[in-house]
């Protein structure tokens, strides 16, 4: 569950984290686990926050990397979002890169 920058409560599946509302206050982005090869992985989901679209909850998936993606952020006012991408799975120490999608 989060709250809006505008006062509004949302829930959202179990096993996600990093929730970042857009700046426009219309959609949500948050990484949610699910089983992939080899273990867990965490990908990067997008939901619209418009009141007619809270009937059809389901996330659009931006990525499928079969890894860990985390440090959701909004590029700004442009439809782009930045996060960061774990190389190397279960390694010490991590290896991050940036990386970013069209929304």
């Amino acid at each position: 569950m989060f709250r809006s920058e505008s006062g509004r409560v949302f829930r959202l599946k179990a096993a996600t984290w990093g929730a970042k509302v857009s700046p426009d206050n219309k959609k949500v982005a948050f990484t949610q686990m699910s089983s992939g090869i080899g273990g867990y992985k965490y990908d990067l989901f997008l939901r619209d926050l418009n009141i007619q679209n809270l009937s059809n909850p389901n996330p659009k998936q931006l990525t499928d990397l079969n890894t860990r993606v985390f440090g959701i952020r909004f590029f700004n006012q442009r439809p782009y979002i930045l996060f960061l991408k774990q190389k190397n799975k279960g390694v010490r120490p991590p290896f991050n890169t940036l990386r970013g999608r069209n929304i």
